[in-house]
């Protein structure tokens, strides 16, 4: 079991806090060749492997010789059974430096990043002893972006607007994109409006490959 760590955009991050969230969808990176257009999960001929395969449309067999033919891609958020801690922006407090302290848990004012002696440090440097959110990897997968459902919208944890719901259409969450609308109908549109305001327009409208993360939350393993 691997621990691993994840940096989350801040409504990723207080949808799973607050109980919404059960999946995370994160592009590949770098995006696959454009000839290659399925994946297959580990196999039977690639038992223990953490990676998903390419499956050229040119070759359609599934025999062995030809599935350890396949381009591997290896998901940096680990396999069923991994530990993820959320990073997020730290600091330290004290003579000794010793004392972690995150940012979202702090009262405004009592630091920031004009402090000039302990600045608050980015999330990707976050000591793994100061995380306060772990997850559980339960599954991995890799989809199109556009190919979300509903029930998979959900998972997302869209943040409901039950005041903006209107009789007879999907209920209203917020609308994360910047095109002038505070609230969007329907989960998966939510899904489709946080993705551009995180990852571009532009971005989406390519329709890129995206993990799958399932997760629950768990504590830490760590000793205190």
């Amino acid at each position: 079991m691997k621990h691993l760590p994840i940096v989350l955009p801040p409504h990723k991050l207080e949808s799973i806090l607050d109980g919404r969230a059960t999946q995370l969808r994160v592009p590949l990176d770098p995006q696959p060749a454009k000839h290659l257009t399925d994946f297959y999960p580990p196999s039977q001929y690639r038992k223990g492997f953490e990676f998903y395969v390419y499956h050229p449309p040119f070759e359609q067999s599934t025999s062995k010789e030809a599935v350890r033919k396949y381009p591997e891609v290896h998901c940096p958020y680990g396999k069923r059974g991994d530990l993820l801690y959320v990073q997020e922006e730290w600091s330290t407090i004290g003579a000794t430096s010793q004392d972690l302290i995150l940012k979202a848990t702090t009262m405004p004012g009592i630091f920031s990043d004009q402090h000039k002696n302990k600045p608050w440090q980015p999330p990707n440097t976050m000591p793994k002893k100061v995380a306060r959110l772990w997850l559980k990897v339960t599954d991995v997968g890799i989809e199109r972006a556009q190919s979300i459902d509903k029930p998979g919208a959900l998972c997302e944890g869209p943040t409901p607007l039950p005041a903006c719901n209107i009789a007879g259409f999907a209920p209203a969450y917020v609308n994360h994109y910047a095109d002038g609308n505070f609230f969007c109908l329907g989960s998966t549109v939510a899904f489709k409006q946080w993705f551009m305001a995180v990852y571009g327009r532009e971005f989406y409208d390519r329709n890129p490959w995206v993990w799958v993360v399932t997760f629950t939350r768990t504590d830490s393993p760590l000793k205190l």
